[in-house]
C-alpha cells in the first residue's frame, strides 16, 4: 500500500492509495490496473471502497477527487466535469508508468464522471463498472429526500454542504446556479459506450438516494450490459459491503475464467 499524489494541469494535488498485485499479470507487457472513484461528499476509503480495494485481484488506485479527502483543490456540488478530468489526469499518469488502465469502479457521482471519462477516451476501457449511478439528473430527489435543503433554496437561494476535507468538514455555500448545473449534467452520451468495453451496473433495490430505475435506463442504452441488483441495499450499501464487493469480484472472476476457457 502506497499513497501518490499526483498534479493536474490546475497546480492541485490529487491524493491517492495503491495496492499492488504484481503476482496477478507477471508477464504482461503492460500490468492492469483498476481506478476507484468515490461519490459526493465521499473519499478513497468512504463506505465499502477500502473493502473492495483490499479484495480486488488487480492492481489499484482509489483517491480523493480534488476538493475532497486528502486532494487540494475546490470541492463543488456539481463538479462531474471536474471528477471527469481527475480520472484524466490519474489515468494518464498511471499509463506513462506502464499500467493498463483495466476498469473504472466508479459509486454514484463518481460514476457519473467515470462514464463520462469511459466514453471518451483516447483507448476504449475493458471495464466499467457503474455502482449506484444516476441517469435521470433532473428527477427532484434533492426535494423528495432532503426537503430542508429544498426549503432552504427556496428560501434563500443557497444551501449549506459539509464536505470532508483531510481530517475535518468544511461548509461550502451550494447555489440554485450550482443545483441547475447538476441537474442539467447529459448522460445521453453513455450510448455511445464502445462494444468492447464491458459495463456492470450494480445498484440496491432499497435505493433512497438514486432510484433503481436509473440502472434499468443504463443497462437499455448500453450495448455491452450486465445488471445486477443488491436487494434490501441502499444507496451506500450499509449493512451490506460484503455483498456488493462480492458482486463486483465475481464479475471480474467470470471474465478473468472466459478468457482463460478462450484462450486454451
Amino acid at each position: 500500500m502506497t499513497s501518490i499524489s499526483i498534479q493536474n494541469e490546475r497546480g492541485e494535488t490529487i491524493v491517492g492509495i495503491l495496492e499492488k498485485r504484481d503476482e496477478i499479470d507477471p508477464n504482461r507487457e503492460r500490468p492492469r490496473l483498476v481506478l476507484i472513484g468515490h461519490g459526493v461528499l465521499g473519499h478513497k476509503n468512504y463506505l465499502y471502497q477500502r473493502l473492495l480495494s483490499q479484495k480486488l485481484p488487480y492492481t489499484n488506485f482509489r483517491f480523493d477527487f480534488r476538493g475532497n479527502g486528502d486532494s487540494t483543490g475546490q470541492a463543488g456540488y456539481a463538479n462531474i466535469a471536474e471528477d471527469t478530468e481527475d480520472y484524466d489526469t490519474v489515468a494518464k499518469y498511471f499509463e506513462q508508468q506502464g499500467y493498463e488502465i483495466f476498469a473504472i469502479v466508479g459509486h454514484s457521482r463518481g460514476s457519473t464522471a467515470g462514464f463520462k471519462y469511459a466514453t471518451v477516451c483516447e483507448k476504449p476501457l475493458p471495464h466499467f463498472v457503474n455502482v449506484s449511478g444516476r441517469y435521470k439528473m433532473n428527477d427532484n430527489q434533492i426535494y423528495k429526500n432532503r426537503p430542508e435543503i429544498g426549503e432552504a433554496l427556496d428560501r434563500q437561494g443557497y444551501f449549506d454542504w459539509k464536505v470532508r476535507r483531510r481530517d475535518s468538514f468544511i461548509t461550502i455555500k451550494v447555489t440554485r446556479k450550482d443545483v441547475e448545473k447538476f441537474i442539467t449534467w447529459d448522460n445521453s452520451h453513455v450510448k455511445r459506450m464502445p462494444k468492447t468495453t464491458c459495463v456492470l451496473t450494480c445498484h440496491g433495490t432499497n435505493d433512497e438516494i438514486v432510484p433503481v430505475y436509473n440502472a434499468a435506463m443504463f443497462s437499455n442504452l448500453i450495448a455491452n450490459h450486465t445488471l445486477k441488483l443488491i436487494p434490501g441495499a441502499n444507496h451506500n450499501y450499509i449493512g451490506q459491503y460484503e455483498e456488493i464487493v462480492d458482486a463486483v469480484l465475481e464479475y471480474f472472476a467470470e471474465h478473468e475464467k472466459n478468457a482463460f476457457e478462450k484462450g486454451i
